[in-house]
């Protein structure tokens, strides 16, 4: 008899996150759908993978099942996941609402066409448009389909709990280059620690550099000692971390500085956004496979200048990377930019989408699935420090 296959091999994923007044991320959101000629999972097998694939201490993930069985109060009661909630249409708001179900407000996500009266019970609900005064009284509310960040700020400043997704035309945009804007000290540190580590100087003179940053160097301790990094032993200074790491893994996590160091309180979900496009298109490779690395730097580096209101090639011309990594960012071209255009689908949380980019890729729906699972929960752990 033929093993039933995973979940991962049945379902099309795609993810976002949802971000409060402090630009910060408060809840995962995913989409997931039935791949097309695959039977779907009953709702009972869904909702029992989803929890078990997402820990507790991950914080909230919001489920948008796309198909309406999998909407079942009998197999949301069984789950018993908290960190679970089940983002329904209105349609369906009568299932949301099940006291069978077992869900506690703050789990009832209701998704609207306009503004409107919500039921009692609900939890949360999202809109496509910001609602006028009380038309969603006692909800916290959350804003969907913002194009531009100019609505996302407004929607925030208006009394949404949150935005869904963030627009990439922030206001850390790259800016017009007619004049070349000052970078702030973090950013001079990590620039300059990157060209020493090309030029492979030893660990005690890049520790010296360090030293003249002392926050920017306990935030690097804490990426390496966080969870999502994995290490056994506790790093407890850079040379520490270069004889540990070698100076090529070492290079990813000053890139993870390197995003962090942008001074606009705006630019932090696209931190969140270019970590997960960092360790997706990484995790798409296999192991051993020598663009691993350069995979990871390019995702983090992609919106480096969205976060630092610089443009792209005046940026890259400070930095070493590594042929591949720039033609993927410049010019679209070259074995990395196939996997940068599949991490920006999965941002935008049309399953199918993702699917077809996958096939692009040779790439099955269950492979992109992996990949995107372990992106979500590594940079949820690493952020968390």
């Amino acid at each position: 008899m033929t093993p039933e296959p995973s979940l991962h091999d049945r379902l099309a994923l795609a993810a976002s996150a949802w971000f409060d007044r402090q630009h910060q991320a408060v809840a995962t959101r995913l989409s997931v759908a039935a791949l097309p000629g695959v039977a779907p999972p009953p709702a009972g097998a869904l909702w029992a993978w989803l929890a078990a694939q997402w820990p507790a201490g991950l914080g909230p993930l919001v489920v948008n099942p796309m198909r309406e069985d999998w909407v079942d109060a009998t197999a949301l009661a069984a789950c018993q996941a908290p960190q679970l909630r089940l983002e329904a249409p209105a349609f369906l708001a009568p299932a949301l609402l099940d006291p069978q179900a077992g869900l506690a407000p703050d789990q009832r996500v209701l998704r609207l066409g306009a503004p409107g009266t919500v039921p009692p019970g609900t939890g949360w609900c999202v809109l496509p448009a910001a609602p006028g005064a009380g038309q969603v009284a006692g909800v916290a509310w959350v804003l969907a389909g913002a194009d531009q960040p100019e609505a996302a700020l407004q929607a925030l400043a208006q009394g949404a709990a949150a935005v869904q997704g963030w627009p990439l035309e922030d206001v850390a945009a790259p800016r017009p280059a007619t004049g070349r804007r000052a970078p702030n000290a973090e950013l001079r540190v990590v620039t300059d620690l990157l060209q020493r580590l090309d030029r492979d100087e030893s660990p005690a003179r890049l520790e010296a550099v360090l030293k003249g940053a002392p926050a920017l160097g306990f935030r690097l301790l804490r990426y390496l000692n966080s969870p999502g990094f994995g290490l056994a032993v506790e790093v407890q200074s850079f040379q520490h971390a270069v004889m540990l790491l070698g100076s090529q893994r070492l290079r990813r996590w000053l890139a993870l500085l390197l995003a962090s160091s942008a001074d606009d309180p705006r630019a932090r979900p696209l931190m969140l956004l270019a970590v997960r496009r960092a360790l997706l298109m990484e995790s798409l490779l296999p192991e051993g496979d020598p663009l691993r690395g350069e995979a990871f730097l390019c995702g983090v580096f992609s919106l480096l200048d969205r976060m630092l209101g610089q443009p792209m090639p005046q940026l890259l011309a400070d930095l070493p990377v590594a042929q591949a990594v720039g033609t993927a960012l410049l010019d679209r071209q070259g074995p990395l930019a196939p996997l940068l255009a599949l991490a920006e689908v999965a941002e935008r949380e049309v399953p199918q989408d993702v699917v077809e980019a996958a096939a692009d890729l040779l790439l099955t729906p269950g492979e992109v699935n992996r990949a995107l699972w372990r992106a979500l929960v590594l940079a949820q752990r690493l952020l968390a420090g």
